[in-house]
């Protein structure tokens, strides 16, 4: 996917996101549920955001993981509100070297944060993140279970020098 197509990609997205708001002020009962950030805008941004911040292009067209960097894994999480929204989501066998996550809050100016987490998921610090009051991310995932948090809970526990903000401007800003 290049620029121009995530462009395109973006612009049915919000008009989905748009479509649902103003249907949801006719609704008055039950409403529509917002439809999740598409996991392929979430990686194809971080991916041009990488690019932007190393000048190297990571794959999209990828096996394993959601981007790859000459064999290395990098994982993507994106949300339509990375910080208000709900919780991430980890496969309990899901492997990467790096991971970041698409804050797409200000979709609709097409303005996009993105956070690099340097930590894989079998670093000690990141298997020891505590995902409810008696778990941890490696808890979960030995009994099999998805682990879910919310981003402000893990970016609060992780070390700041494991993570940074490689990319915050708008979609032209990556070309």
């Amino acid at each position: 996917m290049n620029i121009d197509q995530l462009h395109r990609r973006i612009a049915i997205f919000n008009d989905t996101i748009r479509f649902e708001q103003e249907m949801n002020e006719e609704l008055t009962g039950k409403k529509i549920r917002r439809t999740n950030f598409p996991s392929d805008i979430s990686e194809n941004i971080a991916r041009f955001a990488y690019r932007y911040h190393y000048s190297e292009l990571p794959t999209w067209d990828t096996d394993s993981g959601d981007l790859d960097l000459n064999g290395e894994v990098l994982e993507v999480k994106g949300s339509i509100d990375l910080f208000a929204g709900g919780p991430c989501s980890f496969g309990p066998t899901e492997s990467w070297s790096r991971i970041y996550f698409v804050d797409g809050v200000n979709t609709f100016d097409l303005e996009y944060t993105v956070y690099e987490v340097r930590l894989s998921n079998t670093d000690d610090d990141w298997k020891d993140i505590r995902v409810n009051s008696n778990q941890t991310y490696q808890d979960q995932c030995d009994l099999d279970r998805r682990p879910r948090i919310n981003f402000s809970s893990l970016i609060e526990q992780i070390d700041e020098d494991d993570y940074e903000i490689i990319f915050s401007g708008t979609l032209d800003d990556l070309r």
